[in-house]
């Protein structure tokens, strides 16, 4: 799975909570990590932040969804305000409101089932 978020403290832990669960998770910490690692390696799920600091997540959510073939993508936001996404229009699956709870992340990936997964599982990706 790919775990966009700006917030480093925030990303390690998610990544580290799903890593203690058996799930191999990279962490990109903007919207340019994330197209690189996406561009490089099939994942079967995208978690993407709403707020980036290079970009809107949102967006970047939208472009990923529609690029990613069958990868389940979800927003994730402290912010109110963004549209439930419904399924005719548009790729992305999902929005949740932080705190994000990382039963809703094994759920998402209980979902989408098992698929390949990233190589170099916990490495973030480096600017």
């Amino acid at each position: 799975m790919l775990l966009i978020e700006d917030d480093p403290a925030l990303g390690r832990m998610l990544t580290w909570e799903l890593e203690e669960r058996g799930i191999e998770a990279v962490h990109a910490g903007s919207c340019s990590e994330a197209l690189r690692a996406a561009q490089s390696t099939a994942f079967d799920l995208m978690l993407v932040d709403a707020d980036l600091p290079d970009g809107d997540g949102v967006a970047l959510a939208e472009q990923l969804a529609r690029s990613g073939g069958d990868t389940m993508v979800v927003i994730y936001s402290g912010r109110h305000g963004i549209p439930a996404p419904c399924r005719e229009r548009t790729a992305v699956r999902a929005v949740l409101t932080k705190p994000v709870r990382v039963w809703e992340i094994l759920a998402l990936l209980a979902e989408v089932g098992p698929r390949t997964r990233a190589p170099g599982a916990g490495r973030e990706v480096l600017p």
